[in-house]
């Protein structure tokens, strides 16, 4: 999948500034962000319609075509400089006018690679009984990515070990700055030897917390590490050893574009486990 190109629909500058230290954006405030995307292509969305539902089937969730509804896709945001991520979406899903979760679509040709996260999702509900602004999209904080969801005037996140799930002390425009859409590391990461045919070989450590295709540790396997392995291959980030030894999906000892499928074959359940054992 290519992810790695960011589209912008901004016509205001961007501006970067320091905040205690860190670097940060200043941005607009949010009731200047398109949040509904209106024009993706219907077969997309009938895709994505099947693939939930097939996907709440097999998790025993009671949800039929009669009383599931699914919301028009929300934009994705880099939430540092508040760019559109191409090709990425999310759709409130409610189950006879009750939010049940929200999904994350990843769109390639005419086809939704989907992502279900279970919730009531209170703030929702209230944002949209307000017609408050919602924004959907991510961070890195604590070189952790967070999925974030800009609702009701405050920033909630839902997969990050950073923050405990729901409201956190993230402020519109002060989002601490991260090296996951520049490629800086920080001091204090030792970085992987990167050859010339972007293969990245790494010491071979496997931590307490490893979790074989969770790249960005947040203790779970998902399209946001797909992004993030592919950011890695095409060496746009730098990964600790941890988040690397994590990438190895095709344990190999090496992290290249043979993880990437192993990790594509995994989401989309063509197998039931990582990591994949060379023959």
């Amino acid at each position: 999948m290519n992810r790695n190109k960011i589209l912008s629909v901004l016509t205001s500058s961007v501006m970067c500034t320091t905040l205690l230290g860190m670097d940060t954006y200043a941005v607009l405030e949010p009731d200047d962000y398109v949040s509904v995307c209106n024009d993706l292509d219907n077969e997309i969305l009938l895709n994505w319609n099947e693939g939930l539902l097939n996907t709440l089937k097999r998790r025993g969730i009671n949800a039929d075509e009669s009383s599931v509804v699914f919301s028009d896709p929300y934009y994705c945001y880099n939430f540092y400089n508040m760019e559109i991520v191409e090709d990425s979406y999310y759709r409130i899903v409610f189950d006879n006018e009750d939010i049940i979760g929200v999904s994350y679509g990843s769109v390639e040709g005419n086809k939704a690679y989907v992502q279900w996260s279970p919730g009531e999702f209170d703030y929702l509900s209230e944002s949209l009984k307000n017609d408050s602004k919602i924004l959907f999209g991510a961070a890195v904080v604590e070189h952790f990515s967070c999925s974030l969801i800009y609702s009701g005037g405050a920033f909630y996140s839902y997969n990050s070990i950073v923050f405990e799930e729901g409201e956190t002390d993230l402020i519109f425009g002060e989002i601490p700055y991260s090296q996951l859409f520049e490629g800086d590391a920080p001091d204090d990461v030792e970085l992987p030897t990167v050859s010339t045919t972007n293969e990245t070989t790494m010491p071979y450590v496997k931590s307490e917390n490893y979790i074989a295709g969770d790249v960005n540790m947040d203790g779970k396997v998902s399209l946001l590490d797909l992004v993030m392995l592919e950011r890695i291959n095409i060496g746009a980030i730098r990964a600790n050893d941890a988040q690397m030894t994590n990438a190895d999906c095709f344990e190999d000892g090496i992290v290249n574009f043979d993880d990437t499928q192993a990790l594509i074959c995994f989401l989309v359940e063509k197998i039931d486990f990582l990591p994949i054992m060379p023959e």
